[in-house]
């Protein structure tokens, strides 16, 4: 190898490619949106049924739309979002793993006003 400063030589181009995670504002946003509008549904369904075992099914599809929504709204940095959609899992939690149906329905029902909330803040 010559020297770089002597001869003159340059050493050639070399080019790293580099990747940049972007984030797409408006399509977390959706998803943040669809994922609260899952577990307002899974709520819904578990509000209808009239089985301890349905409830808790649906009690638990509801409870991971609404962690769902909990990181996206993290992400987003939309604080009261993200306060009201862990709340709402943290019910739905509740609800899940409940023995009573009547608890576990008034549960979801405090589950489903901090979803609410939570859609009232986008």
């Amino acid at each position: 190898m010559h020297c770089f400063f002597c001869t003159g030589y340059a050493f050639p181009e070399t080019t790293a490619k580099i990747e940049v995670n972007t984030i797409d504002l408006a399509d977390d946003q959706d998803d943040l949106e669809d994922a609260i509008e899952s577990a307002l549904s899974y709520i819904r369904k578990a509000l209808n049924s009239s089985t301890l075992s349905d409830i808790q099914y649906y009690a638990r599809k509801a409870k991971n739309y609404a962690s769902d929504a909990e990181d996206i709204a993290d992400d987003l940095e939309m604080d009261d979002v993200e306060d009201h959609c862990y709340k709402a899992y943290k019910y739905a939690r509740a609800a899940e793993s409940e023995t009573s149906i009547d608890t576990a329905i008034d549960y979801l029902y405090t589950a489903r006003k901090a979803l609410q909330n939570a859609y009232n803040e986008l």
